[in-house]
């Protein structure tokens, strides 16, 4: 028996930092998402109390679907049309258009009390992403002027995934998935010095994953 130790060495860990933003459209193309500054994933999980003969027994959980808020300092040519803006001519685009469905991928940062804040990493991929653009502010040039910033809102359409319910958000964990099978994932999304990089299908996703 061993009793709890609390703030043992090596096991302080926390999470901060994004990168390695990566826009893939339908098209097959991957474009990489420069100057991405945060993206707020929403917690779209409510509660609803349940009562018998006037005392509480349960609270029913009500999931939600994948939904987040992505800003950048700027943002690839295809968020244009993907957010509604319908490319007419080289140079030449017509908003109040349909948006688009794109699939996304970046990485979020696990640091340690021993190994810094690289010391782990999250890749996030997300499938059938819709953005909704929020407001654009221009202001005029002054002394203390800075970066004007965009925002989106984000929404799935979630995929089947067997023994689970539906999603659009898988997670890929350095610290516990197997190093073969993220790098081989890593490669097929990012490519390499002789494969061009590729947004698997969902099936196909899980498929590497529970084979592997």
């Amino acid at each position: 028996m061993a009793s709890i130790i609390w703030d043992a060495i090596g096991s302080r860990t926390y999470e901060g930092g994004i990168d390695k933003g990566v826009l893939y459209l339908t098209n097959g193309t991957a474009v990489p998402w420069n100057g991405l500054v945060s993206i707020t994933e929403k917690a779209t999980r409510s509660t609803t109390p349940i009562y018998f003969d006037g005392r509480k027994v349960m609270d029913l959980v009500e999931v939600g679907d994948y939904e987040a808020t992505l800003e950048a300092i700027t943002y690839p040519d295809e968020v244009l049309e993907l957010e509604g803006f319908g490319r007419m001519a080289n140079g030449v685009f017509v908003g109040d258009q349909r948006p688009q469905i794109f699939h996304l991928s970046y990485q979020t940062k696990i640091g340690t009390d021993t190994l810094g804040q690289e010391a782990y990493y999250q890749l996030h991929i997300l499938y059938n992403i819709t953005a909704i653009p929020s407001d654009k502010e221009y202001q005029s040039f002054s002394d203390d002027a800075e970066p004007m910033t965009f925002e989106w809102e984000l929404t799935a359409i979630p995929e089947d995934v067997p023994g689970f319910r539906p999603t659009a958000h898988v997670i890929l964990d350095s610290r516990y998935i197997n190093g073969t099978l993220l790098n081989d994932i890593k490669t097929l999304l990012y490519g390499s010095a002789i494969v061009d990089p590729a947004f698997p299908p969902f099936e196909t996703l899980m498929t590497i994953i529970t084979t592997s």
